[in-house]
């Protein structure tokens, strides 16, 4: 088999309406374009998705969001209908899965997001059903404008991750059609509408943010910043979030985990603003009564000995560093050191401590259980600068920030069995 080569002056990844649009854009601007621009995409159908909000408000038919791939490529643009399957940017060429090489003076990549529905605990099982629907999805867009249609009153909630999606308003367009169809229907009165956000605020503009603060009042509608929706169980209709603690300046996470059933909770990798944890704490009914560090940190000040003095709290820390990796102030708290395979719970959360080093030699992971509702296995994973979305912790920060000659090389060997004990973890843990 010979492999087809191809030539462009312009290579575009995606004909969805990014990459449509910016094709039609160039050949307009351009008229010596015409056959120089190659879009590559494996699809047959072209889907409008900006449509699909109106049609989870029942303002349209998601059949006219679909249109024939082949309709809609512009007029001087060519077609390659395969997927690409790597880059090689120093070279100016990219590979399909089918063994083709697209040869080009520029690169737009517009292959658009991929969305993982298992990544939320439940929400795979019961989406389309149980009042669980989703506006991305041609397969569960239709479920929106149903539930919303046959809604009585209740709670109605709309979430937003703190993870990039398609269309940053979406989130919100649903929600404003859907309260003016609850008014309209006359249940409004009788439901409690709550956006439940991932981000710090309502919009990232401030702008935009101030207006739309001031529609939010005026519609009454409750906001929940800086939570993450981590769990769904359809059959009770509950939905679990996590609160997000993340300092963007230092690029610093901490998490603050509570038992419902016992008002008990634990702060993970606690910043140096520990009020920020006390108040949440308190708003959400819950007491801290314990802390933790995956690590010891270098990039920042940490709370953790001033947030367990102030609430009378327990602290759990890695004892499985050499002498120079140790915490010192242990005589000052009450404290209990842990290992590979050391198991302490907070109420009924259980945690599980697993020894991963790469980043520095005393590094740990805490794999979560929740054993109050019955749980026999893990949820998650709190890997701290082990494991991050789409990457790894640096095991070459103490040789090039603090100059200790040969730690790079023994930190990525650790990393490497570090990976090898976490790639064997349960695939449905969320980390």
């Amino acid at each position: 088999m010979v492999a087809n080569v191809y030539d462009a002056k312009v290579a575009i990844v995606g004909a969805g309406s990014a990459g449509i649009s910016i094709a039609a854009r160039l050949l307009r601007k351009n008229r010596q374009l015409h056959g120089q621009v190659l879009l590559i995409d494996p699809s047959d159908k072209h889907y409008y998705q900006s449509l699909w909000t109106l049609v989870g408000g029942g303002a349209a038919k998601v059949e006219d969001s679909v249109r024939e791939q082949a309709s809609l490529i512009p007029e001087g643009a060519k077609w390659l209908k395969e997927a690409v399957y790597t880059f090689s940017p120093e070279n100016n060429t990219l590979e399909t899965k089918e063994g083709s090489t697209v040869r080009y003076d520029y690169l737009v990549v517009a292959a658009g997001i991929e969305i993982y529905w298992d990544q939320i605990k439940g929400l795979k099982e019961t989406i389309g059903k149980n009042g669980v629907c989703s506006n991305y999805s041609y397969d569960y867009v239709q479920s929106t404008w149903e539930n919303i249609r046959n809604f009585r009153g209740g709670t109605a909630i709309f979430t937003q991750p703190s993870t990039p999606v398609k269309c940053g308003g979406a989130p919100q367009k649903i929600m404003y059609l859907a309260d003016d169809y609850f008014r309209q229907s006359g249940v409004r009165e009788h439901t409690n509408i709550i956006f439940a956000s991932g981000l710090p605020n309502i919009f990232a503009v401030k702008r935009y943010a101030d207006t739309l603060e001031q529609v939010i009042q005026r519609k009454n509608i409750e906001t929940k910043y800086r939570v993450e929706l981590v769990e769904i169980d359809g059959d009770t209709k509950k939905a679990t979030f996590e609160h997000l603690f993340f300092d963007e300046q230092l690029a610093h996470m901490s998490y603050l985990v509570g038992c419902q059933r016992t008002g008990e909770a634990i702060v993970i990798d606690p910043g140096r603003n520990i009020d920020w944890y006390i108040d949440t704490a308190k708003k959400e009914g819950l007491q801290i009564v314990a802390a933790t560090e995956t690590h010891i940190h270098a990039d920042f000040v940490s709370g953790a000995k001033e947030l367990v003095k102030r609430c009378g709290a327990k602290l759990y820390l890695s004892d499985e560093g050499d002498e120079n990796w140790k915490y010192e102030y242990l005589d000052e708290v009450d404290h209990e050191l842990v290992k590979e395979g050391s198991v302490f719970t907070v109420g009924n959360v259980e945690f599980q401590v697993l020894h991963t080093p790469g980043h520095t030699p005393e590094h740990v992971s805490f794999i979560l259980t929740d054993k109050g509702g019955g749980a026999t296995k893990p949820m998650g994973i709190f890997t701290g600068d082990f494991v991050f979305v789409g990457d790894v912790g640096r095991p070459d920060l103490l040789e090039k920030a603090a100059g200790v000659s040969g730690t790079a090389d023994v930190g990525a060997r650790q990393m490497f069995e570090s990976l090898k004990k976490f790639k064997a973890l349960p695939d449905y843990l969320q980390v």
